[in-house]
């Protein structure tokens, strides 16, 4: 049970500032140690340079230069996990929260097993009464030497867009490609 909230709270607070209202305080103390990983000082993604670094609890945050923690348009942000050695294990527990989390109707979101070592995930988060826009995440995991390892990329999107638009985002957007690599020391 404890890896699975900490599964389920990586995903709902890496970077994703709709699911920041629903924060699962047990997270284990083993996902707050990034050591293990070769983080940069900035990350290059799309074009576009990530230089923020910021770290905490949950992850390691990259944002654009002139934005701040809750005011962001875009967001590259890193979530370690060392304890787990099993990308079935790490997909069958994010898809049981899906299930529970879709059927709220605040969000739609699907993870695929790409690889024995590789999950790739897309969210679309609905706007909500805290929050005035759409998010779309994605979430490039892998398991490594060093355990497992989250890559995500969410973007915020007015409320004006339709949801077709949206979901065209979300289907033809290839992050597993374009995800920066964050590997082992």
């Amino acid at each position: 049970m404890r890896i699975f909230l900490a599964i389920f709270a990586a995903i709902l607070l890496a970077g994703c500032g709709i699911a920041r209202k629903e924060i699962i305080l047990n997270m284990p103390a083993a996902g707050k140690d990034f050591r293990a990983l070769k983080l940069p000082d900035a990350v290059s993604f799309d074009g576009k340079f990530f230089n923020e670094k910021i770290q905490n609890v949950e992850s390691v945050e990259y944002r654009l230069d002139s934005e701040k923690e809750l005011d962001w348009s875009e967001i590259v942000s890193v979530a370690y996990y060392p304890n787990f050695k099993s990308i079935d294990e790490y997909v069958s527990a994010v898809k049981n929260a899906n299930e529970k989390q879709n059927a709220k109707g605040k969000r739609l979101s699907q993870i695929v097993e790409i690889s024995p070592e590789v999950s790739y995930q897309k969210t679309l988060y609905y706007p909500t009464s805290e929050f005035d826009f759409y998010e779309v995440d994605f979430v490039v995991s892998s398991v490594k030497k060093c355990g497992l390892i989250g890559i995500f990329y969410a973007k915020k999107f007015s409320k004006s867009n339709s949801d077709k638009n949206l979901i065209k985002f979300l289907k033809n957007y290839d992050f597993l490609v374009k995800a920066p690599k964050i590997e082992c020391k």
